[in-house]
This record gives structure tokens, C-alpha cells and sequence, in this order.
């Protein structure tokens, strides 16, 4: 904030900000802002809605644009809403790697930027963009530190319950099994299975996000028949379940696509729908606009609005959002995505439930 005070109050700027260069590349969020109103610590912009962005970005240097209502170099709603005329962008760039963007204007008064002016701003992005840099690099440490308690409270709870009670139903066999009735051994039997049961998903998960963490993961796309793989998975995951599942895919439907991703995806999605979700649960697949999507769908509860944000982290669990699994599900669904270039999205079902959809660019499958 006080970097912006600065270029505003020493330049004679009204409005100036910093925003953040998310991690997909492609999208700019407020970081800090003087003398804007608060609705535009909200605004989201792509790259690709605006050239001036992309122009800064590309070429890794301070963009002007002298009007920017008639050479369309920003969005068109931003330059109504806050009659944008004249505006600078300058890249944050450290090491090489654009974190994000300096820039103002002078509230709907057009202007020109002298040689000397530019030289000022781009020593002050030099400043910003390291300060912007350790403040990231602050944030992942928090968020590692973070995961580390998490992992360690999942720990002590996840893996000690099913340990412990496994334990003591075979104690109790080793010591008293003779004088258990067979009605009371099958009964331990079928609870320390499930329970063992318990504890091989849990560490099959730990294991995908070691595999995924380590970059271990190596995608290989090959011909697969879309339906029989996902059949394949349902009848294993779900089993008693798995005739309540609709599958509504093509039986012609192939692409290249690596079968270990398609299979811990769907898997993920589908114990995911039958543990908090409520039938129907459908699964449906198709070949659409340069995409591969697959969605799996219930028409349970849904996603509570305050949870959606921390929907894909690792270890989370809302109050009727997993509250009964291990809150990697859906984490791990998302990892398997991203390395195989695509992304797993959220939508609510009206008026209930949820839809999980895997989208992939087929160039990249």
C-alpha cells in the first residue's frame, strides 16, 4: 500500500495499485490499491481481456495506452465503470517471472508519461517486485506450515483409530478367542477388515500425493475406450453401489488419456458423490469443443458457499462436507487433473446436489 501512496503522492497519480499475477498465468488480482473504491479490490481481469495487460506481460515492460476507450487496451466494463482514459501497466518482474503489475491513471484526465517519469516507475517496480516476491514466498511458508499441522492432526486422528481398533479387535481374539461364540468372531472379523479396509485407502492416498508432490507422475496418454474405463472403476470402487450409478457415455467414445489418471479421478469422484452425495449419481463423458469432459453428479446437499474456496485443499473438511472422510479425496482428484494438463471444476446442481467436472484440452492429452 505505501508503494502506491508513493507513486501516487511523488507522480501526481489519483489512482494506483497492485495486483498479483496468479499461478495459472492468466489472471490478475487486486493486491493493494489507493485510491480506488472498494468494489475494485474484487475485480478479477485475464490477460486476454486486456492488452494492455498482455502487451506489459509479453514484453516485460512498462505499457501506456493514451486512451483506452478508443483503442479497446482494457476491458470495456472497466473503462465505464471508472471512466478510464490514460493508464500505465508496469510488470513486477523478478528473476525473470512476471509476479504482477504496477499501474495508474489520473482519473479519467488523459496524459503522457516523460522519459524521467518512466525511469521513476520502473526503479519503483524493481522495489515492488521484490517486496511482492518475499511477501509470496511469506504466504507459501504460512500455507506449508499450514499443511504440516493439518497433515500432523490428520495423522493422530486418521491412522490412530483404525491402528488402534484393529489392534484391539485382534487383541481381543488373540487373548479371548476361545471363549468368543463364532457369531461374535465373524462379527470382530468384518469390523477389523473394514477398518484394515480403512487403513489401505488411507495410505494409498498418502502414497498418490507423495507420487504427485515429487513430480513422480509420469502422464502417458494412450487409445482408451472411454465407458469400459470408467465401468471398470465404478464396479471397484463402488461395489454394492455400483448398479445405482448411471453412466451415460458413448460406447464409441476413445482418447488418448492416461488410464492411471482417468482411474484415480473418477474413483476420487465417485466415493466422493456416494459418501456425501445422493443418488442419482450419474456419470457422463464427451468429446466437445477441443475438450474432453467427464462429470460425475449427485443430487445430494451440494457444497455449502462458505466451503467451495478451500474445496480442493488437502485435509479439509467442512461440517457436512467430508466430514467423514479423510478430506483428500477431491484434493487428489485435482492434483491427477493438473498434471495431465487439465482442471477439475465445481458447479451446484439445481436446486441440489453437486457436479464435478474434469476438463481436458485435447492438445494436450
Amino acid at each position: 500500500m505505501r508503494i502506491c501512496e508513493e507513486v501516487r503522492d511523488g507522480l501526481g497519480f489519483d489512482r494506483v495499485g497492485i495486483a498479483r499475477l496468479l499461478p495459472d498465468e492468466e489472471s490478475v488480482v487486486p493486491a493493494a490499491l489507493t485510491g480506488w473504491d472498494e468494489e475494485a479490490l474484487s475485480v478479477r481481469v485475464t490477460l486476454a481481456e486486456s492488452p494492455l495487460l498482455m502487451e506489459a506481460y509479453r514484453m516485460q515492460k512498462l505499457a501506456f495506452v493514451a486512451d483506452a476507450r478508443s483503442e479497446q487496451a482494457v476491458p470495456a466494463e472497466l473503462v465505464e465503470r471508472y471512466a478510464v482514459r490514460s493508464a500505465f501497466v508496469l510488470p513486477l518482474v523478478s528473476a525473470g517471472r512476471c509476479l504482477g503489475f504496477l499501474g495508474g491513471d489520473r482519473a479519467g484526465v488523459p496524459f503522457e508519461l516523460d522519459p524521467t517519469e518512466v525511469d521513476v516507475l520502473e526503479t519503483v517496480g524493481a522495489l515492488a517486485a521484490t517486496l511482492l516476491e518475499k511477501g509470496l514466498i511469506e504466504d507459501e511458508l504460512r500455507r506449508l506450515d499450514d499443511a504440516r499441522a493439518r497433515f500432523v492432526a490428520f495423522a493422530a486422528h486418521e491412522l490412530r483409530t483404525p491402528i488402534m481398533t484393529v489392534y484391539g479387535m485382534l487383541a481381543t481374539v488373540h487373548h479371548r478367542g476361545a471363549e468368543l461364540s463364532d457369531e461374535q468372531l465373524v462379527e470382530l472379523r468384518s469390523s477389523a477388515f473394514q477398518q484394515a479396509a480403512r487403513l489401505r485407502t488411507l495410505a494409498e492416498q498418502l502414497l498418490d500425493l507423495s507420487r504427485l508432490d515429487a513430480s513422480a507422475l509420469t502422464v502417458s496418454p494412450q487409445p482408451i475406450a472411454i465407458r469400459r474405463a470408467v465401468e471398470e472403476t465404478v464396479l471397484l470402487v463402488a461395489e454394492r453401489d455400483a448398479g445405482a450409478i448411471e453412466i451415460s457415455i458413448p460406447h464409441d467414445l476413445e482418447l488418448d488419456v492416461d488410464s492411471i489418471v482417468l482411474d484415480r479421478i473418477v474413483g476420487n469422484l465417485v466415493v466422493n458423490a456416494l459418501r456425501h452425495g445422493e443418488s442419482p449419481v450419474a456419470v457422463t463423458a464427451e468429446q466437445r469443443d477441443s475438450h474432453f469432459r467427464l462429470r460425475v453428479t449427485d443430487h445430494g446437499p451440494g457444497i455449502p458457499d462458505e466451503f467451495t474456496p478451500a474445496l480442493f485443499d488437502r485435509f479439509v473438511r467442512g461440517s457436512s462436507v467430508q466430514a467423514d472422510g479423510s478430506g483428500l479425496g477431491l484434493a487428489i482428484a485435482q492434483a491427477y487433473a493438473r498434471a495431465h494438463g487439465g482442471e477439475l471444476v465445481y458447479t451446484p446442481v439445481d436446486p441440489c446436489g453437486a457436479c464435478f467436472e474434469f476438463v481436458l484440452p485435447l492438445e494436450r492429452a
